[in-house]
């Protein structure tokens, strides 16, 4: 059995590997976006200057602000090769 997140993931490994499609489950990301978003910005407020910082929302295209950043902070504890970063 195969474990996948999305119909994409299931579609790119049907195609590619040539597995049989009642080999591959998808179980869906069971994570609550709106929940942490909510989160993130109580906790923002709770410990930080929020006039200084400047949460935006989700962006198709970040590299324009990566661009003219002078910092970035990757939050992330357990990425063992940031990507993000490249």
């Amino acid at each position: 059995m195969i474990i996948v997140q999305s119909k994409n993931m299931k579609r790119e490994i049907i195609d590619y590997f040539k597995i049989s499609e009642s080999k591959i489950q998808i179980i869906y990301n069971p994570i609550d976006f709106d929940e942490i978003d909510n989160l993130k910005h109580k906790k923002i407020e709770e410990d930080f200057d929020s006039k200084k910082i400047n949460l935006l929302e989700y962006k198709d295209n970040p590299y324009s602000y990566m661009y003219n950043s002078d910092i970035l902070i990757l939050t992330s504890n357990r990425e063992t090769f940031p990507n993000v970063v490249l």
